[in-house]
C-alpha cells in the first residue's frame, strides 16, 4: 500500500422531497459540492521522519513521480485548492497541469504547526522536550512545543472548506495539502455538519501516523 500521495473523495450533500415523496417519509439526497483531498508527494523529510509543518523542504525525486502517478487517477475536475507548503503546492501543480487548471493556495490548508518540533524525529522530539511527542501522542499534551492544536487547525480548514463550498457549486474541486489533516477532517465532518459531509476514502492513515 503507497504511503504518498493519498486521495479521497469528499462530498457536500443536500436533502429535497417533493410531496409524493413527503407522504411516504423518503427524502432524496443529492450532490452539492466534490471535493477531492490529495495529500503532497514525498520529501526528504517524511524520508527521513521528520516533522514538517508549516516548513520543511520540496518534493523529492520520488515524490515529483508519485504526484505524476496521481494524476493519472485524477479525472474531470473544475479547480484546484492547494496548502501554500512548497511541498503540496508543487504536488498541485503537478495535478492541475493535466487539466490545464491553475493553483489556488490557501494558507489555511496547512499542515498543523508543530513548533520547535519541525525538523525534528520523534526520537529527537522526545530527548529534548521531556518526552513531549510521546505525551501529544497519548493526548496527554494538547499540542506541540509552541505549534497549535488539531482544534485550531480544523477551525481554520472548515473555513476555508466553507469557502470553496460557496464559490463551486455542483463542481469537483481537487484539494491538495497534509497527511495529518485527513483523520481529523472524517471525524469533525460526521461530528460537526450532521451528516451535511459525506467521505469516501482510500488508503487513510490515522491522525498521528504521519509526519505530515
Amino acid at each position: 500500500m503507497r504511503s504518498y500521495p493519498l486521495l479521497a473523495d469528499v462530498h457536500r450533500v443536500g436533502t429535497r422531497t417533493d410531496q409524493k415523496d413527503r407522504a411516504r417519509g423518503v427524502v432524496s439526497v443529492y450532490v452539492l459540492t466534490t471535493l477531492l483531498l490529495a495529500r503532497h508527494g514525498e520529501t526528504d523529510w517524511n524520508r527521513d521522519h521528520r516533522w514538517q509543518g508549516h516548513t520543511g523542504p520540496p518534493l523529492n525525486q520520488t515524490g515529483r513521480q508519485q504526484a505524476v502517478d496521481l494524476a493519472r487517477e485524477i479525472d474531470a475536475i473544475d479547480a484546484v485548492y492547494s496548502s501554500d507548503a512548497e511541498r503540496a503546492y508543487e504536488t498541485a501543480l503537478i495535478l492541475a497541469e493535466r487539466h490545464g487548471l491553475r493553483v489556488v493556495t490557501d494558507a489555511r490548508f496547512r499542515e498543523v504547526n508543530f513548533g520547535h518540533w519541525e525538523g525534528l524525529t520523534r526520537a529527537q522530539i522526545n530527548r529534548r522536550f521531556g518526552r513531549a511527542f510521546t505525551k501529544w501522542l497519548s493526548g496527554e499534551a494538547r499540542r506541540p512545543d509552541g505549534g497549535e492544536a488539531d482544534e485550531e487547525m480544523a477551525e481554520r480548514v472548515f473555513a476555508a472548506l466553507a469557502h470553496i463550498f460557496d464559490q463551486h457549486p455542483k463542481e469537483r474541486v481537487l484539494v491538495v495539502t497534509s497527511g495529518g489533516q485527513f483523520a481529523p477532517w472524517r471525524r469533525t465532518c460526521w461530528e460537526s455538519t450532521k451528516h451535511e459531509l459525506v467521505i469516501r476514502s482510500r488508503r487513510f492513515p490515522t491522525a498521528r501516523s504521519s509526519n505530515s
